[in-house]
């Protein structure tokens, strides 16, 4: 329908250009047909235009029929005014062809409008979905291991790292009323409520900055609702080895910023990769 439009702008303007090359003719024809008359010829060849010529003539004489004396010839005014008439035409055949141009543009600024505001309707209702898609998406996974930090890492210090780690589960559980399970090296928590995560940052951010001789390696994963390999992610972030940072990928990032509140800021660690492909790790801070 659009395609059509525009040709029938088109072929409106292609009338008016015609028109105006018609009354150029015109014009020019009845210069020769003034001469023919100045001369007191008669131009047989001249007998189709003639009718349409005298008619301008005609009018012409209606407005004025006086002459003037120039070269030993008689000029007459009728023709002259019936040369401006054909020029008043012109004017109004390019008022026509901007007029339709003004048309065509009015028509495109709509369309253009229309067009906006579906494609704001159509972004606003995405969003909703997405939001809306988010917002189911509550169950998420936080990783927690400890190892000896190396200065301490020495029959010097005597550290009991199991007993660390029961005090940082302890402390952990206690805060967030979630037990772990034990998983890969470390044990892993299942949060239910993906909106409330900042409450599990703060104290996770607690335990980084208790004066412990350990390293923490923290890694959040959200749980989507169709993945369903959430538990490799978290193995490929706890295997990077990133301590004292909570770190978790991009779809984690990604959930975190339809959060309604959101006391965290994100950065990226690094770019990665696992049996040839890549992922992101950010972390958490404040």
């Amino acid at each position: 329908m659009h395609k059509l439009v525009l040709k029938f702008f088109g072929f409106l303007r292609s009338c008016t250009q015609f028109l105006k090359v018609v009354i150029f003719f015109c014009l020019m024809m009845l210069t020769l047909f003034w001469i023919q008359n100045l001369l007191g010829s008669y131009w047989a060849w001249m007998d189709f235009i003639a009718p349409l010529l005298n008619f301008f003539i005609g009018i012409g004489e209606k407005i004025s029929s006086d002459s003037i004396m120039l070269f030993d010839a008689v000029f007459e005014y009728k023709y002259a005014i019936a040369a401006l008439l054909f020029g008043v035409l012109v004017i109004i055949a390019n008022l026509i062809k901007n007029f339709i141009n003004s048309l065509e543009e009015c028509y495109l600024d709509g369309r253009r409008f229309v067009k906006k505001t579906q494609e704001k309707q159509f972004n606003a209702k995405l969003e909703k979905n997405i939001i809306n898609e988010q917002s189911k998406i509550r169950r998420y996974y936080v990783y927690t291991s400890a190892i000896i930090k190396k200065k301490y890492d020495n029959k010097n210090f005597n550290i009991d790292l199991e007993q660390q780690t029961k005090e940082m589960i302890k402390f952990i559980s206690s805060k967030t009323a979630v037990f772990p399970q034990k998983f890969e090296e470390g044990y892993l928590y299942t949060f239910e409520n993906f909106e409330d995560i900042d409450t599990v940052l703060n104290c996770l951010f607690k335990v980084l900055s208790a004066q412990t001789p350990l390293d923490y390696n923290f890694c959040v994963q959200v749980v989507s609702n169709s993945s369903g390999n959430e538990k490799e992610q978290v193995k490929r972030l706890k295997n990077l080895q990133i301590h004292n940072k909570l770190i978790f990928m991009a779809d984690t990032k990604y959930r975190y910023g339809f959060n309604k509140k959101a006391e965290y800021k994100t950065t990226l660690v690094g770019m990665f990769q696992d049996n040839g492909e890549s992922f992101e790790v950010h972390e958490f801070f404040k």
